[in-house]
């Protein structure tokens, strides 16, 4: 939509805010004549024009009733008894016709509450704020080329190297790589042949459908309506990934995170409460499965259907990097209350807009690749569960949770709290992370044990690179129809028996440095070099490369003074070429011609000579 459309309505609705409140103030104080009125009333329409580009944003306050109004009644009730006399009676209730009437409705905020409805009918699209200063559209701007904002690239991951390389030293003066096993060079970041050889990022060739089969219904939690600036383009490529995170909820596999969450024992835990300052509970053992427990949490996830809703945003949580938040949506009117008909509190989910670029792009493509939207669909599941589980936590119902600083849950003995981390540690056996931070996966998947350790441990972090038969399985319908009741909670738990990497999640995906030092060439000019460059600036591997010695050029060594062979010196090879006679009696001759006009008397005498002329 047109910003300059949400400008002028926005703009209208605060013109007709302020011809009401200018009415009643001259009806109710000074209790004007009805030209007067008029004329306040074409001096509120000259203070702003529609067409003006100078705009209030959303995030300023709009103006609203004077005091005199008094309060609406649909305020919280905790709030009424700090206003003068409770609230109540101190608008002077004043018989002025239709005028006493729009003061009441102004009073009661049914006027206000009709605006904002009309406001929200009129614009289907959700918006997004970058901050409280300004006011754009909802609809995400994708990248012309597809480009994901939390990719890191490649001087971004060489820089991580580098800096881990001289952390390593540091390393080594506390004294926590003296065993010989870890001696060794440390392995950082992902080797990307490594990853195609076992399987992280290619399907086997055993695969005759690589595709998701899942069958079952999406959870009407993540029903149409309650994804904001989604079109059905969009959602349709994130119905795998919903239908996954279905299974993930109401699967009895994952029963066991679920049912510990909303029906454990928290018990206070003293130690915890000091270390944090504030009031702390832990849940010590898991709840098992049973059917009561399995019908009331369904009955409870069925009954937050219009408490929740999901949206896109490039910054989720400001100022941290996040795939993903869940956050609570402010209620003026109720406050923050809990239990309300046994439904959690209003809550918003944003997903990274390198979700929707991603879906966007899948959504546009004919021919996708299969091993990418499988790790894409599994990816978009467990940041879905993850965020449902806060929600459960933060909003939910189930438990006495009076403020909202408090911390989450405890797990067990963990010192640290996190009801999304829990779940993967619970189900997957670690945090998943896509390689990089491509939302996408194109890269891959990897797991890695949580609390992450510290540069003074003597671990370190190891990250194991998720293999597409695993992340194959999980899609099949066929894994979610077996009996899970002679199943371990270690069920779905990650092989880790791919490929791996220490503390850096990345790929360098850098054949070279320079292309001078490449076997190179243009497919035009047919030559045999081991690297084509194609018509559209793409670089393929020459298929004959395997069958011959790679033709590089002559390597053109600079002149340095350095470095040379030593060849023969003044001490090998003798100055003088012939043997210098000693005797002294022996004069060599010189013959000087005699030109014309000059005597034999004119001649010059011979003369000795001298050693120096000799040498």
């Amino acid at each position: 939509m047109d910003p300059f459309r949400y400008r002028k309505a926005y703009a209208a609705m605060l013109q007709a805010t302020q011809l009401i409140e200018k009415r009643l103030q001259h009806d109710v104080e000074t209790g004007v004549e009805p030209t007067e009125q008029h004329d306040a009333s074409v001096v509120a329409f000259q203070d702003q024009d529609p067409d003006d580009m100078d705009w209030t944003p959303t995030g300023s306050r709009t103006p609203t009733a004077t005091a005199e109004c008094g309060p609406p009644p649909s305020l919280s009730e905790k709030l009424r008894p700090l206003l003068p006399a409770s609230g109540d009676g101190d608008v002077p209730d004043v018989d002025r016709g239709d005028n006493a009437v729009l003061l009441r409705k102004l009073q009661e905020g049914k006027l206000v509450d009709a605006c904002i409805d009309k406001l929200v009918k009129d614009f289907p699209d959700a918006l997004s704020y970058n901050n409280s200063a300004s006011f754009t559209p909802s609809t995400i701007e994708v990248p012309r080329d597809f480009g994901l904002q939390l990719s890191i690239s490649i001087n971004h991951h060489m820089a991580q190297i580098a800096d881990r390389k001289a952390l390593e030293k540091y390393r080594r003066l506390l004294g926590h790589r003296k065993d010989a096993a870890k001696r060794r060079p440390v392995k950082l970041g992902f080797d990307p042949v490594e990853l195609i050889k076992k399987q992280a990022v290619t399907l086997p060739q055993s695969v005759v459908s690589p595709a998701c089969t899942l069958n079952n219904e999406i959870h009407p939690i993540f029903r149409l309506e309650n994804w904001h600036g989604c079109p059905d383009n969009i959602y349709e490529v994130l119905k795998p990934g919903m239908q996954l995170a279905t299974q993930f909820l109401t699967s009895r596999a994952t029963a066991h995170y679920w049912h510990t969450l909303v029906f454990g024992d928290r018990e206070p835990c003293v130690a915890t409460s000091e270390a944090y300052g504030q009031p702390c509970h832990r849940i010590r053992s898991d709840v098992p499965w049973s059917e009561e427990r399995h019908t009331a949490f369904t009955d409870f996830l069925s009954n937050q259907l219009d408490t929740v809703y999901f949206c896109f945003h490039n910054n989720p949580l400001p100022p941290e990097t996040v795939y993903a938040s869940m956050g609570l949506v402010r209620d003026y009117k109720n406050g923050l209350m809990r239990k309300m008909d046994d439904k959690c509190h209003a809550s918003r989910i944003c997903l990274h807009s390198d979700f929707y670029t991603t879906a966007k792009k899948l959504s546009l493509l004919r021919y996708r690749e299969p091993a990418m939207v499988l790790r894409f669909n599994l990816f978009l599941a467990i940041c879905l569960s993850h965020e449902i589980a806060h929600f459960c936590e933060v909003s939910g119902p189930h438990h006495d949770h009076p403020l909202l600083s408090a911390p989450e849950v405890f797990w067990g003995d963990n010192m640290w709290t996190e009801s999304g981390i829990a779940f993967e540690t619970k189900v997957f056996g670690g945090r998943i992370h896509p390689l990089s931070s491509r939302i996408d996966c194109s890269l891959g998947l990897a797991c890695l044990d949580y609390p992450l350790k510290e540069l003074y441990d003597k671990d370190e972090n190891v990250l194991y690179a998720l293999p597409m038969d695993y992340i194959l399985k999980l899609q099949q319908s066929e894994t979610w129809q077996q009996d899970f009741s002679k199943t371990g909670t270690d069920v779905f738990f990650v092989p880790r028996n791919g490929s791996k990497s220490v503390e850096i999640n990345g790929a360098n995906l850098m054949i070279w440095e320079d292309e001078n030092d490449a076997d190179i060439s243009d497919h035009i000019d047919g030559k045999e070099t081991e690297w084509k460059r194609m018509d559209d600036g793409s670089i393929a591997k020459n298929p004959n490369s395997n069958n011959r010695k790679p033709q590089r050029p002559p390597i053109i060594q600079r002149w340095s003074p350095y470095g040379h062979k030593r060849r023969s010196t003044a001490e090998g090879i003798s100055c003088v070429s012939t043997e210098v006679v000693d005797d002294e009696d022996v004069v060599p001759e010189v013959h000087v011609p005699v030109l014309d006009g000059e005597t034999a008397e004119d001649e010059v005498a011979p003369q000795k000579a001298s050693d120096q002329d000799m040498a």
